[in-house]
């Protein structure tokens, strides 16, 4: 609210929303389904080149590559409240946030523990001791998103002086 609306001309998607959504954070959302499904069938005994997973095995695994996606997403929210200001900055966060981020763990949990989503989305239920591997990307995301925006920062103001 404290910027003008993009003028007439502008395109809303400009370089810089194509290089922060896709390259930034896409690639590295990619990066995390990938890590959280092959970490979870390495950790759990499977071997490359095996294409002997049982279904339920299976599951697990495209059920870890979504909740990566999901983390990610989860940590987009809430870097992405500005493009500017650093997120340790952003004080005030609306109550519809929360409320968001509060329907997501349930989302997370429905997935991952009621059958009767599981059998809508294809999950199945995850050893708790293999959530561990989804921990470090959204911190990993938000802490790339933030040295970002000082590196972008320190070169508008350069820019400006």
């Amino acid at each position: 609210m404290k910027r003008p609306p993009i003028g007439k001309h502008e395109k809303i998607l400009d370089w810089e929303v194509f290089k922060r959504g896709y390259f930034m954070a896409g690639m590295f959302e990619g990066a995390t389904a990938m890590f959280a499904f092959l970490g979870f069938l390495f950790l759990n005994g499977w071997q490359y080149g095996d294409l002997s997973l049982s279904q339920e095995f299976h599951r697990q695994a495209m059920t870890m590559t979504l909740l990566g996606a999901i983390t990610c997403q989860m940590a987009n929210f809430f870097t992405l409240r500005s493009w500017e200001d650093s997120l340790w900055h952003l004080t005030h966060i609306n109550k519809m946030i929360w409320f968001g981020v509060a329907m997501e763990m349930v989302f997370i949990l429905a997935i991952l523990y009621v059958p009767a989503v599981q059998s809508i989305f294809n999950t199945a239920t995850v050893p708790l001791e293999n959530l561990w591997l989804l921990l470090p990307f959204p911190i990993l995301l938000v802490l790339n998103h933030e040295w970002y925006k000082v590196r972008q920062k320190a070169k508008w103001q350069k820019a400006v002086a």
